[in-house]
C-alpha cells in the first residue's frame, strides 16, 4: 500500500510541474490579449491575476500543511523534512501508516469539538471553497462551468474535508493533498482559458 501512495504522489507532483509550465504560456496569452484590448471579458486580466495569486497562495498553504503533518508524524523539524525531500516523494517516511496524529492535527481530539483555525481540515475546506467560488465567477449564470472543467466539484460537498481525509494514514493524506493541489492548478488554468476565450 505504501509503495502505491509513493508512486501516485510522485506522479501527481510531476504532473503538476508540467501543468505549471503550460500555465506560463496561458498567462503570457492573457497579458498579450489584455495589452491589445482583445479580452472577451471586461476586467478579465485583473480577474486572471487574482485567480493566479489565490491559486499560488492556496497551493503554498497546502504545502505548509504537508510539512506540518510530516514533521509531527515523523518527529522531525522542517529543515530535516525538506532536506530529505519527503514533501514530494514520500519515500523517506517511517510513520506512513500513522492515522492518529494527522487526525489530531486536522480535526482535534475525538472527544472535543472539531478543530478550526490554521491548518485544520475545516480551514482547508473553507479556503478551497472560496477559491472554487472565485474561479466559478468566470462563468456567467447563462453558461455554467462545464462539468469536464470542474476539477474541484468535490469541494462543494460540505463534508468533503471530513469524509475525504479523516481516519486515513499519513501517506494517503499527503497524496490526497497533492491531488487537491493539482486540481486547484487545473481549475485555475481552465478559468484562464475561459478568460482568454479559448474555452
Amino acid at each position: 500500500m505504501y509503495s502505491g501512495y509513493v508512486s501516485i504522489n510522485q506522479g501527481l507532483e510531476e504532473t503538476r510541474a508540467l501543468v505549471d509550465q503550460s500555465g506560463d504560456k496561458l498567462y503570457y496569452g492573457l497579458t498579450l490579449k489584455h495589452q491589445n484590448n482583445e479580452l472577451p471579458t471586461k476586467g478579465g486580466f485583473q480577474i486572471g491575476m487574482q485567480i493566479r495569486d489565490s491559486s499560488l497562495s492556496l497551493i503554498r498553504y497546502i504545502n505548509e500543511m504537508k510539512v506540518l503533518l510530516i514533521a509531527k508524524c515523523e518527529g522531525k523539524n522542517r529543515t530535516e523534512i525538506e532536506a530529505l525531500d519527503t514533501l514530494i516523494s514520500l519515500k523517506f517516511l517511517t510513520n506512513y501508516d500513522d492515522y492518529i496524529t494527522p487526525g489530531t492535527i486536522l480535526y482535534g481530539d475525538r472527544g472535543s469539538k472539531p478543530k478550526r483555525g490554521p491548518y485544520s481540515a475545516f480551514q482547508l475546506a473553507k479556503k478551497t471553497t472560496i477559491f472554487a467560488e472565485l474561479v466559478d465567477s468566470v462563468w456567467t449564470n447563462k453558461e455554467l462551468l462545464p462539468a469536464q472543467y470542474d476539477y474541484l466539484s468535490y469541494v462543494k460537498d460540505p463534508n468533503w474535508g471530513r469524509n475525504g481525509i479523516r481516519d486515513k494514514p499519513l501517506a494517503a493524506i499527503i497524496t490526497l493533498l497533492t491531488k487537491l493541489q493539482l486540481d486547484i492548478k487545473l481549475q485555475e488554468l481552465s478559468a484562464v482559458r475561459k478568460l482568454i476565450g479559448k474555452l
